[in-house]
């Protein structure tokens, strides 16, 4: 967070949502290191609630080159991240210009008017695609653990190796959820706002509560070793998480349950 924030504030900022008189579809190119907020706190606001985005679809890397990659070329890869890729893929969905979803005036709009009408509610796309894409492409790079795919290498020596650390890491970052998903409806006050973050909630409950129990069953009933799997469930459990989190502000609870099992 140090680094990505640092960026967020020079130039993601900027890039994200700095839409300008004259706005394009690709990029922003107003308020770098904040300048031209003056004191409107809604701006001040959106900063930090989506530096925090930033900063996780960075994060989200490391769990695709962990102990392979070295200390400074981790720092290069955030910097780039949260200073240009990440910014650019935000401005394209959330600014309101960009060629995603775009409106008529080029403002600061989520509903599109003429251009695609693509709708991300809290980032499954735009923050967990960007950074899993990210991962990808960092694992191609630097290739597997030493030892990894050799032919005495056994499946054994690469399991987690504290489960209760697996499941506390994933009730912290479930109850984080609860931040990320209802805290884009941005203020509570209309009923209608205060409906959408409490529909919110439920969803980022239903989910992966859903997709935690499926892929527990698969594991024991369909995929060998045939075993309750606990580090499956948790698994089951985050990509429930991400899957509702681009609809978890309007689809329907049912609709939540599936999208979690599926």
């Amino acid at each position: 967070p140090v680094v990505a924030f640092l960026c967020w504030y020079v130039m993601g900022y900027a890039l994200a949502f700095g839409v300008t008189e004259t706005p394009n579809k690709f990029i922003g190119g107003t308020y770098f290191v904040l300048y031209g907020f003056g004191d409107n706190l809604q701006q001040l606001r959106r900063w930090f609630f989506q530096g925090a985005f930033c900063d996780t679809s960075a994060s989200i890397v490391s769990g695709g080159v962990a102990e392979r990659m070295t200390f400074f070329g981790y720092v290069v890869h955030t910097v780039i991240m949260t200073a240009f890729i990440y910014p650019v893929c935000v401005y394209w969905a959330w600014s309101g210009s960009g060629w995603l979803n775009y409106s008529e005036d080029g403002g600061m709009k989520y509903k599109s008017t003429i251009g695609p009408a693509y709708q991300d509610w809290a980032g499954s796309g735009v923050i967990h695609l960007v950074g899993g894409v990210a991962a990808l492409c960092g694992a191609i790079v630097v290739g597997p653990r030493k030892g990894r795919f050799t032919e005495d290498a056994k499946q054994e020596d690469f399991l987690p190796h504290s489960v209760p650390f697996t499941v506390l890491g994933t009730f912290i970052l479930w109850l984080g959820w609860y931040g990320f998903n209802p805290g884009c409806v941005a203020g509570l006050h209309t009923d209608m706002q205060a409906y959408t973050a409490a529909n919110a909630l439920v969803n980022t409950t239903l989910a992966p509560c859903a997709g935690g129990l499926v892929a527990w069953l698969l594991r024991r009933y369909v995929l060998a070793p045939y075993i309750f799997d606990v580090p499956a469930l948790c698994n089951g459990v985050l990509a429930g998480l991400v899957a509702v989190t681009a609809g978890s502000g309007f689809v329907k609870h049912w609709e939540a349950l599936i999208i979690g099992a599926l």
